[in-house]
């Protein structure tokens, strides 16, 4: 009497394993189609939400160009973009390139003597101009806009919720002072949990 229990084993042994590559295909495949999203955004309607408005392709977002004609930008050619699942703030252009920004007040983080707040992957805060361009490199736990110059930059600030309040508190200990290019002119002082930053006066 022949044995045919090893026979059927290896068949579908083999079915299994041919199965599991055409899965890992698929998978493959899948992941590099690019991923769409909705978003908050301003529109000849005011502020609305536009559904697969923004796609994501490998580590970065981009506007769908078969949206664009829906936004109204800026005179700067600029959009304030939240993306809807994320809850995420973003300033884009014309070209379809997002940066992410620092979300403040509902919204992407205002633009301040030509600059404002971007962030990386990792929450660390840098600057960038209104071509969308990164002009100080995110390295900074937190960073305020700049003024009259200058931004105050803590290195090892934490952000700690308020209960029944929108905003954040920003508890640190190492701030410092730079200028537009991201060099520092100062070192703060703490004075009531709060940095005291002396701009150096020019002989």
């Amino acid at each position: 009497m022949k044995k045919t229990k090893k026979p059927l084993f290896m068949t579908l042994l083999v079915i299994f394993a041919l199965g599991s590559l055409v899965l890992s295909f698929i998978g493959k495949e899948f992941s590099k189609k690019p991923h769409v999203v909705s978003c908050f955004t301003s529109t000849n309607e005011g502020q609305s939400k536009i559904e697969d408005c923004v796609t994501k392709a490998k580590d970065h977002y981009e506007l769908r160009a078969s949206n664009i004609h829906k936004i109204l930008f800026n005179h700067d050619n600029l959009v304030n973009v939240i993306l809807d699942y994320e809850n995420q703030c973003y300033w884009a252009n014309k070209d379809q390139k997002m940066m992410r920004s620092h979300c403040y007040d509902n919204g992407a983080d205002d633009f301040k003597e030509g600059l404002t707040r971007y962030k990386n992957k990792e929450d660390m805060f840098g600057f960038m101009n209104k071509k969308l361009e990164i002009v100080i490199p995110a390295q900074y736990k937190f960073a305020m806009p700049f003024s009259n110059g200058h931004s105050e930059v803590c290195l090892d600030c934490k952000r700690i919720s308020t209960p029944g309040s929108e905003y954040n508190i920003v508890d640190g200990k190492k701030w410092s002072l730079i200028d537009k290019k991201g060099n520092t002119v100062s070192h703060c002082k703490m004075k009531n949990k709060s940095p005291v930053c002396n701009i150096p006066t020019k002989n």
